[in-house]
């Protein structure tokens, strides 16, 4: 079997590491970390100019129509930076929820800006109380005539504070924590009744607490079929959590090799710290 990387993902490694390297040392993240909004618009769009934003997309759709390895590569050099923009939020899990549930016109309308770099998105799933269970939904979303009304809370929304849309993961029936009954419905962020409450996380990120107070957007702005959410976002987010290695990865090469470069050069004694039996 080979294991190594394609042409393409060769060069679309480089191209991320070069401007890791050249644009995003860690002074640089401290910076944007201090910001309002903790992300850099700038840099997102120098991402959309790159093509790294239309990478997981469709060709139909104005996208590379790369898989999870090509995303693998791009989370993995993210990682080395500690990059803080939402290219997880809204490339990975609101883009990969429209791709893989989307309706033909919610997709031809918002994944082209997506790519472009035009539309931000969030995926707004968690609970206060759902420990990670993704099926534990409290917040609900109930027909009436052609809308649906949305009444709820969602917890640490990453780029909840910036995202332009919300896909809010609703019980359209069933209990609390059946798989059967979630329902994904796309929402503008300034919709009537939508509180964000922005706050911080350890590593600088910005995350929000989204509050949903009889919301009304229309059925069909329903990001797949009514009832049917947990099939299109389990996979979403496996994939997502895939991609999270990845840059996890990143991460720990990163710390690895500054630590290897610090044993080298720092002296005790008049001699590299390296030397020592018990770092080696």
């Amino acid at each position: 079997m080979n294991f190594e990387f394609t042409e393409e993902q060769g060069m679309l490694r480089d191209s991320v590491a070069r401007f890791v390297q050249d644009s995003y040392d860690f002074d640089t993240r401290c910076k944007i970390a201090a910001t309002d909004e903790a992300m850099s618009r700038e840099n997102w769009q120098t991402f959309a100019e790159l093509g790294w934003l239309s990478v997981p997309f469709a060709e139909s759709h104005g996208g590379f129509g790369g898989g999870p390895v090509d995303t693998m590569v791009m989370m993995e050099e993210f990682g080395k930076g500690i990059v803080l923009e939402p290219y997880l939020a809204t490339v990975l899990l609101f883009g990969g929820l429209l791709q893989r549930g989307g309706s033909v016109e919610q997709q031809a309308e918002i994944i082209p800006r997506i790519i472009e770099g035009g539309c931000q998105g969030a995926f707004a799933y968690l609970e206060r109380h759902s420990r990670h269970q993704l099926a534990d939904i409290k917040t609900t979303a109930t027909v009436e005539g052609d809308q649906l009304v949305l009444n709820g809370e969602k917890v640490v929304v990453f780029n909840g504070a910036s995202a332009d849309q919300l896909i809010v993961a609703a019980r359209s029936s069933g209990e609390q924590s059946d798989e059967a009954g979630i329902t994904l419905v796309l929402v503008p962020a300034d919709a009537a009744g939508v509180e964000r409450t922005a706050y911080r996380l350890m590593d600088g990120q910005v995350v929000a607490n989204i509050t949903f107070s009889n919301v009304q957007v229309p059925v069909a702005d329903i990001v797949g079929e009514l009832g049917n959410g947990y099939a299109v976002m389990g996979p979403v987010i496996t994939q997502a959590n895939v991609a999270l290695a990845a840059e996890a990865l990143g991460i720990m090469g990163q710390l690895n090799a500054k630590t290897l470069e610090y044993t080298k050069t720092r002296k005790q004694f008049d001699v590299a710290i390296g030397s020592f039996q018990a770092l080696q």
